[in-house]
């Protein structure tokens, strides 16, 4: 899955592109293809969900975003981001969660943070994925023994 403009306009799907299928598993360490299946689906994430909202803003700001960019240059993703992410850092949103870092950042480092709260689905999900890619690997422990690792 790439980062793809053409005339301006994002394209929030790709099939031709996929890491998913990078390295089959009887070629490569189990961890590792698992690894990059894991990238690919982040990277389909961030492609197909997250981008598509950033373009929509950037459409919406068209003007502002676009004005100081050459013709030339009005389909690369970096330069477009780039001009976009300025406009945001100006903007009160922004600051007001720069300055609220500060305060999550001493929060966690003092141990008072309660995460809970924060993407439940997410901790939930990634909890379930640990526990069953342990059970997993508990099973060829008997065969692999000390080999396999985990994390």
């Amino acid at each position: 899955m790439g980062m793809v403009k053409v005339s301006t306009t994002w394209i929030p799907t790709q099939t031709m592109y996929r890491l998913e299928n990078a390295h089959p598993a009887w070629e490569m360490h189990p961890d590792l293809v698992q690894a990059v299946k894991s990238l690919d689906s982040y990277n389909l994430w961030i492609c197909e969900v997250v981008m598509p909202i950033v373009f929509q803003w950037i459409e919406e700001n068209h003007d502002a975003v676009y004005k100081d960019i050459p013709p030339g240059h009005h389909d690369d993703v970096g330069v477009v981001i780039a001009k976009a992410f300025s406009l945001v850092q100006e903007r009160s949103y922004y600051k007001k969660g720069l300055d609220l870092s500060k305060q999550y950042e001493q929060q966690v480092k003092n141990r008072q943070f309660n995460h809970n709260a924060v993407n439940p689905d997410w901790q939930r999900m990634s909890a379930a994925l640990d526990k069953a890619k342990e059970a997993v690997k508990e099973d060829f422990r008997k065969l692999l023994g000390t080999t396999v690792k985990s994390g």
